[in-house]
């Protein structure tokens, strides 16, 4: 009589035995964290109040966040990430967008920096946790809030939560081992890798789900909605300093306008997705007086448009909340095939 554990038929109950013990493990990892509430709910409040105090930090000072958000965005175009810029915004693929995300989250950021140190040097890695919710918090001030940033935030932070809570557990029981009623330091540090590897069942859930929630919303996102006119290169360009973001640019005159005028207005620029990322673009800083005006190409046939409108509206006043001794426009300028400007003032 064959074995069950043979052929096609062996294959699959061998498959639901498999999944019967990753519900069963899921089962028993929800039963430790209700098991430990306090301990996890304090780990949810400080990190996510992080997030929260850094917000507020970038909201308050715009020159920092627009420098920070700039960097992350120039390192994310090369090195480890650049395959991942590529499939974000380049072949915007959504297969290949989640693959890079969800490697990353779970192998390299939560196992390689976060839980791996926390068995060498106990505690080690709620560090990095740590550091992780503030560089969050820094990227999703309250200027920059959406769904998409939020859910992301809310779903990949939970991920390391679950993370730094299993750090927690493992790294007390192997520095205090006889008050947690082991015999041994072998005895806890197993029982802790027993622990860790039961967690990350449900930490590779949560960040399964993060991982696609992130790669379908970004991708959305950043679809370029403004054309572009080459043109502007050349209009823009002559006697202004240049401040350069992605393949697009900012011109401005240093001796009215600063550096940081021209990285808050790049940044903006990008949050409106005037500017966007592998695209070229220009924009330049006017100034007179108190008058700060942005000024951009824009057919006319899209200056009625209420999207367009609302995003240049966002835009005036976020510069107007943070600087607001100043008046703060954008001008939309159009030029049609005989060569014929005409402008329309947005604030």
């Amino acid at each position: 009589m064959p074995q069950l554990s043979a052929g096609p038929l062996g294959a699959a109950r061998q498959q639901i035995l498999t999944g019967n013990q990753m519900f069963d493990i899921l089962r028993k990892d929800i039963q430790f964290i209700r098991q430990h509430l306090r301990v996890y709910l304090f780990v949810n409040l400080m990190l996510y109040g992080l997030i929260i105090l850094f917000a507020v930090v970038a909201a308050k000072n715009p020159e920092l966040s627009s420098s920070f958000r700039y960097s992350i965005s120039k390192s994310f175009q090369s090195g480890w990430f650049a395959p991942t810029y590529q499939a974000y915004f380049v072949q915007r693929s959504f297969l290949l967008a989640f693959t890079f995300t969800f490697i990353f989250n779970l192998f390299v950021a939560s196992g390689l920096m976060l839980t791996l140190p926390s068995f060498i040097i106990p505690f080690s890695g709620i560090l990095f946790s740590i550091r992780i919710f503030i560089l969050i918090g820094l990227l999703t001030g309250p200027t920059k809030l959406n769904y998409a940033l939020i859910g992301t935030a809310l779903l990949e932070g939970q991920g390391y939560i679950l993370a730094t809570f299993a750090i927690w557990y493992q790294s007390t029981w192997m520095l205090l081992p006889r008050r947690y009623g082991f015999s041994s330091f072998k005895q806890a540090f197993l029982a802790g890798l027993r622990l860790t590897r039961n967690q990350y069942v449900l930490i590779a859930l949560v960040l399964l789900v993060s991982a696609a929630f992130e790669s379908l919303t970004v991708i959305a996102a950043t679809r370029p909605i403004f054309p572009r006119q080459s043109n502007g290169f050349i209009l823009f360009q002559e006697g202004d300093s240049t401040y350069h973001i992605s393949n697009s640019c900012v011109y401005y005159n240093s001796r009215k306008a600063s550096l940081s005028d021209a990285k808050i207005v790049g940044v903006l620029l990008g949050d409106i997705r005037y500017f966007s990322y592998g695209d070229t673009a220009c924009a330049r800083i006017s100034v007179e007086g108190e008058r700060f005006d942005i000024q951009l190409l824009l057919p006319s046939s899209l200056w009625d448009k209420h999207d367009i409108q609302s995003r240049f509206t966002t835009l005036c006043s976020t510069l107007k909340h943070n600087f607001p001794n100043r008046q703060q426009q954008v001008t939309a300028i159009s030029i049609d095939s005989s060569g014929r400007q005409t402008k329309r003032i947005f604030n």
